[in-house]
């Protein structure tokens, strides 16, 4: 609202109230009577109201178009937001690519620790069994070569012909075991 149009405004409701004090008592209003006041008082309302609306801004004014630069501004401003979710997806996207990256790698860790662990265990028992073998073996042949032996009383000068009749050498409880032959003293004499 413009300057005018506000005094065109008060002065319309100033008229108003000098047509209400002018019918109860003209003399406030320094008439001398009720229709001169009412005359003076329409006249003024008259007045004012067309002036009102001479004043009052056209509200059917085409609002003004925004200029180019405002255009220009708004634009830029939508595709620099678009740029910051872009990137912001963008680096989500990235943090849980690594994050299942890192996942994967502790995956594969742990499936490579446990290869590991049940190859050594299969070692370790290969190697007990192999063991467990060797002894049964080592056990067996004294006694396959005591049946092709006879039982008599044997006696070897040095280990070296012990071995060509015992190659795995001979226990104590065996007729042919001689302690000067065992000198690790484990009652296993010329043991390989």
């Amino acid at each position: 609202m413009s300057i005018l149009n506000n005094i065109f405004l008060l002065l319309l409701l100033v008229s108003v109230i000098i047509i209400i004090i002018g019918l109860i008592k003209p003399s406030l209003v320094r008439m001398k009577s009720r229709k001169a006041a009412i005359t003076r008082g329409a006249l003024l309302f008259v007045l004012s109201f067309i002036l009102f609306g001479l004043t009052m801004p056209d509200e059917t004014e085409e609002v003004s178009e925004p200029d180019e630069e405002q255009i220009l501004n708004e634009e830029n401003e939508k595709k620099e937001a678009e740029r910051l979710e872009a990137e912001k997806a963008k680096e989500l996207e990235e943090q849980q690519k690594f994050q299942e990256q890192q996942a994967l790698e502790e995956q594969q860790k742990k499936e490579e620790e446990e290869r590991l662990r049940l190859a050594e265990e299969e070692k370790r028992k290969a190697e007990e069994e192999a063991a467990q073998r060797a002894q049964e073996e080592a056990a067996k042949v004294p006694t396959e070569v005591e049946e092709t032996i006879p039982s008599e009383d044997i006696s070897f000068k040095n280990c070296t012909e012990m071995r060509k009749v015992y190659p795995n050498g001979v226990p104590s409880t065996h007729p042919a075991y001689d302690s000067k032959h065992d000198r690790d003293g484990d009652n296993m004499a010329c043991e390989q």
